[in-house]
């Protein structure tokens, strides 16, 4: 398809089902966007220097408490679940994806998860239950696997999604205005090599000139209504 073609909206929605549904090795990359339908603000202002570090986590942690995965996290599974979604790098520290049903062998938290604490020299990663040990079994420090604002992203889980993002036939950006680096950088990464770029989000992105194919619709909208095409062409 020739970028900057006018087509419909159905006519997209066909459209990104027929790349997903051909695809061999498909990618999804989320930013806050795909949870704000499960009623999560965008958080990305809480995220300046400025606002220190106890600040950010109060913010999270009262507004993640009580949310639950909508139409959007959903689709995703179903796609993972017919085998098409082979990874999924996510920004977001909701914990949405895992309790929607992603494998956690499918999964890259660039950012952290709030619910989750990680092993500083192996990654091994611990559920933040009461009798959570301090030390992990190689013998390094268990703490929280949320990244705060300066920090290095956690390398194994970096290295994982390049690997996938530089293999996959198409790549699918879901609430990302991609802003936020190094993360912003892996679609770009994807598209390099190959794959077909497809952006669903409300409000511009730096890479809008990129894409294959552009939604500025909300995401459970438009990923529940290509999932259900693609499932009723399976």
């Amino acid at each position: 398809m020739e970028r900057g073609t006018y087509i419909s909206y159905k006519e997209k929605i066909n459209t990104a089902a027929d790349w997903i549904i051909s695809s061999k090795h498909l990618v999804a990359f989320t930013g806050a966007g795909i949870s704000t339908d499960s009623g999560l603000p965008d958080f990305r202002g809480i995220w300046s220097p400025e606002i220190d570090t106890a600040t950010r986590y109060k913010a999270l942690a009262k507004n993640v408490k009580n949310v639950k995965p909508n139409t959007g996290h959903t689709a995703l599974v179903r796609l993972q679940n017919h085998n098409i979604l082979k990874f999924l790098i996510s920004q977001n520290l909701d914990n949405l994806h895992l309790e929607s049903g992603i494998h956690e062998s499918l999964i890259a938290e660039l950012h952290g998860n709030l619910s989750l604490a990680r092993c500083q020299e192996c990654g091994k990663k611990y559920r933040k239950t009461w009798d959570r040990p301090s030390t992990c079994s190689c013998g390094g420090k268990i703490k929280s696997s949320v990244i705060k604002f300066g920090d290095n992203l956690p390398k194994q889980e970096l290295e994982l999604s390049i690997t996938h993002s530089k293999q996959s036939d198409v790549f699918l950006v879901i609430g990302s205005s991609l802003i936020t680096q190094p993360a912003g950088r892996l679609p770009m990464i994807a598209k390099n090599n190959g794959a077909k770029l497809i952006i669903i989000n409300r409000g511009k992105t730096h890479l809008d000139h990129l894409a294959d194919l552009r939604f500025d619709e909300d995401s459970g909208v438009v990923l529940e209504a290509v999932v259900n095409k693609i499932e009723s062409l399976i």
